[in-house]
């Protein structure tokens, strides 16, 4: 599994330039493989960003959410 399948080579960049990547993350407990915005701790940020009309903060919470097909 890949984080190329999740955002481009410029929108990584520009995220790990301010801190924070999107990342697949395997959860032992749920035995299943998740979407997880890194470190955890700029959490609320990204939300914020998002509430501004950031795009990129947009799609990495549309990637936590519903996964890289967009589920819903």
């Amino acid at each position: 599994m890949s984080n190329s399948d999740l955002l481009t080579i410029e929108e990584t960049t520009l995220a790990a330039s301010q801190g924070w990547g999107v990342h697949h993350i395997y959860e032992l407990e749920a035995q299943k493989w998740v979407i997880r915005i890194l470190p955890s701790t700029v959490a609320q940020s990204i939300v914020n960003l998002a509430r501004q009309g950031n795009p990129l903060a947009t799609k990495a919470l549309r990637l936590v959410m519903h996964g890289p097909e967009g589920k819903k």
